[in-house]
């Protein structure tokens, strides 16, 4: 067995530290990990999920500390609902203008929002989004007259 180094108990405290992280962001393990940056050596989905199912007592506190001190911070997701669609479109109707010249009527995009994405919301291929997006969207229509 691998020794870790900086071993720390993983608590019940950590566990639902852990799980209220991914309440909040609506983003499993492996999400949190592809967002992150930075993320040390060693660190897997695996492994959180290990630590939050009480399957691994002991973690490195490396490893620890960045999952709970950057999973928290990742853009919450929402669910693409009906009543998201139908506003989308209703607004896409209203405008006349579709998600590649929306784009270029904001004056700051959210990071990684993206045209296809839209088209992606208003067709129901997607489930969900970020939340930061969505409403960047929604009040980018709003200001259009």
């Amino acid at each position: 067995m691998k020794k870790i180094k900086n071993a720390v108990p993983v608590t019940k405290i950590h566990i639902d530290q852990l799980h209220e992280a991914q309440a909040l962001t609506g983003c499993g393990a492996p999400k949190f990990l592809r967002w992150v940056e930075n993320a040390p050596k060693g660190l897997s989905s695996t492994t959180i999920y290990n630590w939050m199912h009480g399957v691994t007592q002991i973690a490195d506190e490396e490893l620890l500390d960045f999952v709970l001190a950057n999973w928290p911070k990742m853009p919450k997701l929402i669910e693409i609902t009906e009543e998201l669609i139908a506003k989308l479109k209703a607004e896409q109707i209203r405008t006349g203008i579709g998600g590649t010249r929306l784009i270029k009527t904001m004056d700051q995009v959210p990071s990684g929002l993206k045209a296809i994405m839209i088209s992606n919301w208003k067709s129901g291929r997607a489930d969900k989004a970020r939340e930061d997006h969505v409403d960047a969207v929604l009040k980018a229509y709003e200001a259009i007259q």
